[in-house]
């Protein structure tokens, strides 16, 4: 199977490098997760062709490329990817791009990151909107490098979602210091660890990161319960795209309201097909942070 790979990869690369875009086409670019594909969008405009490369509506701690999918990365002028655990199908693929066809932006090396104990630093790198920011301003300086001729358009588009992002980032704290209680219990996995810090949210979560084990034992249900119970909480909360079932226990157990925080990992087909934003993730969580936490 490894070899196959191998051979279909080289194939593959063979074929693309004759591709060469033309001043009057968009330009290409593939994105991993849907906070990169969203940023992107925002920065490019019109001027581009975004892909997201994982299924709306799927796990991405679960994705294997396709042949297609190594087309598309590769056939690609610009390929965005986190660089963390989910991402790591990537290495097979990144060490035989062309680089001087294709820019590849590794985008936890832009960030400060937070130490994971288990898997070396977390991934959810833009669950803070800190460093959205910072993400939208490398993809920008990446897109200027390609298509030099229309870097003003870039960079207006990149202050102007940058803008928009710090508004509602500083309405969403202005809910959270008024709010009577500073802790979230998410019921599920915790994809929130840049987020909580950003916030200044105290949390307790049932299993740590993005763990694919999601079987939540007695012990756990039990610590999720105490948690609820001790600050007197009025609200359980659950991920996006989650089956919702340790949520719904502890709420049924504690009487209180299940709610979803959104990671932005990815999102469902509807939300995709309505062309649902990483800016209105944000306003989504603000108002289920401002139900949950009073």
């Amino acid at each position: 199977m490894k070899r196959a790979f191998i051979l279909i990869l080289v194939c593959l690369l063979a074929l693309s490098g004759c591709a060469v875009r033309t001043e009057s086409q968009k330009i290409d670019i593939v994105a991993t997760n849907f906070a990169e594909y969203d940023f992107a969008r925002a920065v490019a405009g019109d001027k581009a062709q975004v892909h997201l490369l994982i299924p709306a509506g799927s796990d991405m701690h679960s994705f294997e490329p396709t042949a297609l999918d190594i087309a598309t990365i590769t056939d690609s002028e610009m390929f965005i990817y986190i660089g963390g655990e989910s991402d790591s199908w990537v290495e097979k693929i990144i060490k035989n791009i062309d680089t001087k066809k294709t820019k590849t932006l590794k985008m936890m090396e832009y960030v400060s990151l937070i130490s994971d104990d288990e898997h070396g630093f977390d991934e959810h790198i833009w669950t803070a909107p800190s460093n959205a920011k910072k993400m939208i301003a490398a993809i920008s300086d990446s897109l200027c490098e390609i298509d030099k001729e229309n870097a003003d358009y870039y960079r207006q588009n990149a202050e102007k979602y940058i803008g928009e992002i710090e508004a509602e980032a500083a309405a969403t704290k202005k809910v959270i210091a008024e709010a009577k209680h500073k802790k979230i219990v998410v019921a599920d996995r915790f994809p929130f660890k840049y987020f909580a810090e950003y916030y200044g949210l105290n949390f307790v979560a049932a299993f740590g990161g993005c763990e694919h084990d999601t079987d939540a034992d007695i012990a756990t249900v039990t610590r999720l319960i105490d948690a609820v119970n001790k600050d007197k909480l009025s609200a359980v909360f659950h991920i996006e795209l989650s089956t919702k079932n340790v949520a719904e226990t502890v709420a049924k157990a504690t009487g209180t309201e299940v709610l979803e925080l959104h990671s932005a990992h990815n999102i469902s087909s509807d939300d995709f097909n309505n062309g649902v934003t990483y800016l209105d993730i944000m306003k989504r969580n603000k108002t289920a942070l401002q139900k949950g936490l009073n």
